[in-house]
């Protein structure tokens, strides 16, 4: 938290030092803060694809469902992921936001246009509250080297996963430190 604070105080309109203050936030379960900091970044940079991504995460930790969903879906619909997006409104009209969850991960799952990071699908089937199917996709990313389990012991949206054996293996394997 202080890095992130000095960071700002010298270079205050840095949107990506910004962000990572929104990260801190939320890691800490100020959530309210970090919903207000995330809204910051997003005045300072309206197509913030992070900014989208750590509200939707905050939301979603505070169970603020139908925010989350909105944020999702602006978060994939600024990267142009129209599939995604539309797989998200699907799934909503079907089974509400797991159903939201369960279809975007699915949609991204059976992509054969573009590169889908594992950990993506992961994040989706962990909302959706669909641990083995999270899982299974956590093995596929540490498979494939996914950039972005280098956050595991971070990243909120493994919170409904690190409680299973086979998450903890994935932390031993990776040598980070496995809760006793």
């Amino acid at each position: 938290m202080a890095e992130s604070q000095r960071a700002l105080e010298l270079d205050p309109h840095n949107s990506l030092y910004q962000y990572n203050l929104g990260l801190r936030l939320l890691e800490l379960g100020r959530y309210d803060d970090a919903i207000a900091q995330f809204r910051h970044v997003l005045r300072l940079s309206p197509n913030n694809e992070a900014a989208h991504w750590g509200l939707w995460d905050t939301f979603h930790k505070k169970r603020m469902y139908e925010e989350a969903m909105a944020q999702a879906k602006k978060r994939y619909a600024g990267r142009g992921d129209s599939e995604v997006a539309e797989a998200l409104d699907r799934g909503y009209a079907q089974g509400g936001y797991a159903g939201a969850m369960r279809l975007a991960a699915e949609t991204l799952a059976a992509s054969k246009r573009t590169y889908v990071q594992p950990t993506q699908v992961v994040h989706f089937y962990a909302y959706a509250g669909e641990k083995d199917r999270a899982l299974e996709w956590m093995e596929i990313a540490y498979q494939q080297h996914d950039s972005q389990l280098v956050y595991l012991n971070l990243h909120v949206f493994w919170d409904s996963l690190r409680d299973d054996p086979r998450f903890q293996d994935l932390l031993r394997r990776m040598n980070f430190p496995v809760p006793e």
